[in-house]
């Protein structure tokens, strides 16, 4: 299986959040990036969560969410890859069902050809930064998705209930940052976007995102990216 260590580019967790050390320097995630910039309507939320059940269950909620989110995507992973189906574990078995369908096949899957991958790679679950604007990421997956030529950068998320649109905003900002990335790093302009929600019972939903959608979504990035530089100082 392919992993970020096989790269000149190495993913490390810190206590402060994950950074990516790149051949031209090391930068944050995305993801830290978004959680330090978070909306105050979106902190308030969660603050309102943390003073209902706990520090604890709130911890042990995310916690879970994060163990059970990586264990899918290395299943997707292996999947894609292999065209096999991996045993899964009874923790995520729910999530699969829902999921697997859906998965696209390496023979729809990009290929990416830079140095900084030490060759050839499937573009699938691959880590990359833009080297400007100072961030790094791991992308899920990209390719030709209805087999119309057209280039389609992926998320696969899982969730225990069902979301809105608007419920997603984080993910679609966080899509713009890795096509940003894709089209510095690789060369690759991404056509479109969309997310694949597995939920443990029922089909998965699924966003697409228009062009205008996700022109938004970069000036949003830009605009939380800004807010973190400002932060950091």
């Amino acid at each position: 299986m392919l992993t970020a260590t096989a790269t000149r580019i190495e993913r490390i967790d810190l206590p402060t959040g994950r950074v990516y050390r790149t051949p031209v320097g090391e930068f944050p995630s995305v993801n830290e990036i978004l959680t330090a910039t978070m909306p105050e309507s979106e902190r308030a939320g969660l603050d309102a969560w943390r003073a209902r059940v706990g520090d604890e269950v709130v911890n042990q909620v995310r916690e879970a969410a994060k163990a059970r989110g990586t264990l899918v995507h290395q299943l997707v992973e292996f999947k894609i890859q292999t065209g096999e189906t991996p045993e899964i574990p009874a923790s995520v078995s729910n999530f699969w069902k829902a999921l697997e369908d859906y998965l696209p096949t390496a023979d729809q899957t990009f290929k990416v050809n830079h140095a900084v991958y030490g060759g050839e790679r499937l573009a699938l679950e691959l880590p990359l930064y833009h080297a400007e604007l100072a961030y790094g990421g791991t992308f899920d997956w990209c390719g030709d998705w209805r087999g119309d030529g057209q280039i389609w950068l992926m998320d696969f998320k899982t969730s225990h209930r069902s979301k809105g649109r608007a419920d997603i905003q984080r993910h679609r900002v966080q899509l713009a940052a890795y096509g940003m990335a894709m089209e510095s790093l690789l060369g690759i302009t991404c056509d479109r976007y969309g997310i694949i929600l597995s939920r443990p019972s029922g089909s998965p939903q699924q966003f697409f995102f228009s062009p205008g959608e996700m022109a938004e979504a970069q000036d949003l990035w830009l605009e939380r990216l800004a807010e973190y530089r400002q932060l950091i100082g």
